[in-house]
């Protein structure tokens, strides 16, 4: 399955509103973490080859917050957030109630915060694809890393790339007050589950 994978715009649709599902509850999971309306953009998400992965993230010169979560069960595979460290340190604001701008670098309280919204992030989403592919997932407890040179990036995609070629990318965006937060999520599963993924889709 190695060859580029062509969605019709209603296999788009289908797929964008499993996602959205998970992306209205992450919100509100979040909300309630930071006391604050924590509000979602509509997802944009589409299938690429994992190839194409660190292009999607950006120049590899800037640094990124990664946050990597293991799928285990009936459908394996992974699970990377990544967003820049701008974004993550305004995420850190709203979790900690600072004033925008004031988070200038991450320590262990800030990165634990941000760990534990890569949890929700990806719980909610599990279980709204859970629900749309009827297939059940469970999560690791996630590991997070900042990534100044696409090392650990290229790392784990290397690793993952032995067991799947391509990955659900998922593109958000993340508004709280004067807050605004850019994520990007991306859903590597194994050969087994990416052939589900594409059964209930329609993709032939």
């Amino acid at each position: 399955m190695g060859q580029n994978i062509k969605m019709t715009p209603l296999q788009m649709d289908a797929l964008k509103e499993a996602v959205s599902i998970g992306a209205g509850n992450a919100a509100s999971a979040l909300s309630k973490m930071a006391q604050s309306r924590v509000n979602m953009s509509v997802p944009k998400a589409t299938i690429v080859p994992v190839s194409d992965i660190p292009k999607l993230v950006g120049r590899e010169k800037d640094i990124k917050l990664l946050i990597r979560v293991n799928i285990i069960g009936d459908a394996p595979g992974a699970i990377l957030i990544t967003m820049s460290m701008a974004s993550a340190l305004t995420l850190s604001d709203i979790l900690m109630e600072r004033k925008a701008g004031q988070t200038k670098m991450l320590g262990p309280m800030d990165m634990s915060a941000i760990q534990e919204v890569g949890n929700i992030m990806t719980g909610n989403y599990l279980r709204a694809l859970e629900t749309f592919l009827k297939v059940p997932f469970r999560s690791s407890v996630p590991f997070i890393a900042m990534d100044s040179e696409g090392k650990v990036l290229s790392g784990v995609l290397a690793e993952l790339g032995q067991e799947t070629d391509h990955a659900v990318v998922i593109e958000t965006e993340l508004k709280e007050k004067d807050h605004e937060i850019e994520t990007q999520f991306f859903l590597i599963p194994s050969h087994r589950s990416l052939e589900r993924i594409l059964e209930v889709l329609g993709v032939h």
